[in-house]
């Protein structure tokens, strides 16, 4: 007997093929690092590449480019826990993602 997927299934299975799909669809996840491997230095990096951080969102960037503004470049990485938002654990995972250093 051949079985066929009816009401409630139907729906749920379509949802869910719309989801895939839409995953599917979307652009690929912006890395911090450049292609080459390099870190973003966080003294230059405008908001919009700072949101490319991961845990880094509009709110976050903008903490750290007004802290950078108002107190001067960052001297390390670990400088990051100064700016308002930004936590020693946020820190510890961006920092082999970002530098200090120009390129």
């Amino acid at each position: 007997m051949k079985r066929s997927i009816t009401g409630t299934k139907a729906v749920t299975t379509a949802l869910l093929l719309l989801a895939f799909m839409a995953i599917l669809a979307s652009p690929a996840v912006v890395t911090a690092a450049s292609p080459d491997g390099s870190r973003l230095n966080i003294n230059t990096a405008s908001v919009e590449q700072l949101t490319a951080l991961p845990g880094i969102g509009t709110i976050k960037a903008q903490s750290i480019v007004d802290f950078r503004t108002e107190h001067g470049p960052f001297t390390s990485a670990d400088d990051l826990v100064l700016a308002p938002g930004i936590g020693t654990k946020l820190a510890d995972r961006l920092r082999e993602m970002v530098t200090v250093n120009p390129n």
